[in-house]
């Protein structure tokens, strides 16, 4: 049976405030056991590389933290860059699990983006 991410794996993909919550890391690993190994590995292998992002050309909103230590801000302006009309935001104080550590910050920003969205779509009618 997969037992999820260890909880020293677990502790680099978050933000250092939250190194020690061990309320989160077991939530965190309970999500892991939960998704299977075969999820974990499929993750674990995807190629950001091998996706013509280019071709992306649905609103699009693109997420990271600066303390993010799997994803880089860098990795999240290229994908600004690349898909047309994408739109970025930032979210302080979380690394990788954005929403487990941020949830708040997270559904903000989402809900401001798809209300922008949504209320300039309704003006082009």
């Amino acid at each position: 049976m997969f037992k999820g991410l260890s909880s020293t794996a677990i502790r680099k993909t978050l933000h250092p405030s939250n190194n020690y919550n061990d309320r989160l890391i077991h939530k965190i690993q309970k999500m892991g056991q939960h998704l299977g190994y075969d999820t974990f590995v499929r993750q674990s292998l995807l190629n950001r590389n091998e996706q013509d992002t280019t071709k992306i050309l649905c609103p699009t909103l693109i997420i990271y933290s600066e303390q993010d230590q799997i994803r880089s801000a860098d990795e999240a302006n290229e994908l600004h860059q690349q898909i047309k009309g994408s739109d970025l935001a930032v979210i302080e104080n979380t690394g990788h699990m954005i929403p487990m550590e941020q949830p708040k910050a997270l559904t903000q920003v989402v809900l401001k983006w798809l209300n922008r969205d949504y209320l300039s779509s309704q003006f082009e009618k």
